[in-house]
């Protein structure tokens, strides 16, 4: 009799080491699978991120060739007003130097803007590649997680047989 109980006690503690063995394996599935999905948002988010810096680039680049198309017209505008002469020419050309002194501000700032948008493009570019490799290691701990938890099962059906 003690036999059979020894051997009942056996059994009984390997079909519990086994529900455990499952739960736990669940429970990573799980977290693995809120992983990859947290990680695939990221990405996402920065895929999202880095268009928009594309953008401002192109956007920095624009202005900057919009202010030298104003500093070029302002140039032909006070050389045209310094060729006729008169009081109103001066004034002209006055306001044209101002107009020109402008754009080459905005110029400038134009650049600046470009620099940094660049800047901006290169670090969302690196913190792409960082999201996409996380959501790849995410990914295959999930799969990785999902072939332990086959191995689980199998081994409960070979001890069942």
């Amino acid at each position: 009799a003690s036999t059979t109980l020894d051997s009942l006690t056996v059994e009984d503690t390997k079909a519990e080491s086994i529900v455990v063995a499952e739960q736990a394996m669940v429970e990573l599935e799980a977290k693995a699978k809120a992983e990859e999905a947290r990680s695939k948002a990221a990405l996402e988010n920065a895929v999202e991120a880095e268009r928009i810096a594309k953008l401002e680039v192109k956007r920095a680049k624009q202005a900057r060739i919009d202010a030298e198309k104003i500093q070029s017209n302002e140039t032909s505008k006070a050389m045209l007003a310094s060729a006729r002469g008169g009081a109103r020419a001066k004034r002209d050309e006055e306001s044209s130097k101002i107009k020109i002194k402008i754009a080459k501000d905005d110029i400038e700032q134009a650049k600046i803007d470009a620099d940094e948008a660049a800047h901006m493009a290169i670090e969302t570019e690196r913190f792409v590649d960082r999201c996409s490799t996380a959501h790849h290691l995410a990914s295959k701990k999930v799969r990785v997680v999902a072939k332990a938890a086959e191995g689980v099962v199998k081994g409960r059906e070979e001890d069942q047989t």
